[in-house]
Parts: structure tokens; sequence; C-alpha cells
């Protein structure tokens, strides 16, 4: 069942997106599907989020309504929103 969901984006990638937010429609209900889609969408920015083989950079949590996603085969739901979290700096 197709359905729409949410990525939210911060600091660097945000910057880089130039957006805070982008909205996606699925016809496939899978987080695969979803990030498969937002690489197509951003181009040659994706770089920041994916590696040049397509993959997540290792260093961004995934959440998804407010829980960390442990698979890529995560069924997602009509609004479902996705947080793209870079690692936290400090000191």
């Amino acid at each position: 069942m197709p359905g729409t969901v949410k990525f939210k984006f911060y600091l660097t990638a945000r910057e880089v997106i130039g957006s805070k937010e982008l909205l996606i429609q699925l016809d496939e209900m899978k987080l695969s599907k979803a990030m498969e889609l937002l690489r197509e969408r951003l181009g040659d920015k994706a770089s920041v989020i994916f590696n040049s083989d397509g993959s997540l950079k290792s260093h961004y949590t995934v959440i998804v309504n407010g829980r960390v996603a442990r698979s890529m085969d995560l069924e997602l739901s009509d609004g479902s929103e996705i947080q793209l979290l870079p690692p936290v700096g400090g000191g």
C-alpha cells in the first residue's frame, strides 16, 4: 500500500541538502526502498549521507518514529518520520 514518509536532516546534511525535511512517496513501504529513493532524489548531494556504493555512511544513525532502526527491512507506515542523525561532537 503506497504512502508518504518524511526524512529529517541535521547539521552538515541539512546545509548540503538545503532543507531540514523532505517528503518521499513510496509504493513499497520498506525503509530500504525509502533510502533508495532518497539517494535518487538527492542526486550529487546524496554523498553527504551515502557512500559511493549507495550504502549509508557508518557514522549516521537512522531513527524511525522515535526508535533506532536496526534493519533496512523495517516496514514503514504512511506518515512515518525518518531522522538521519550524524554523530554528536563535543569535548
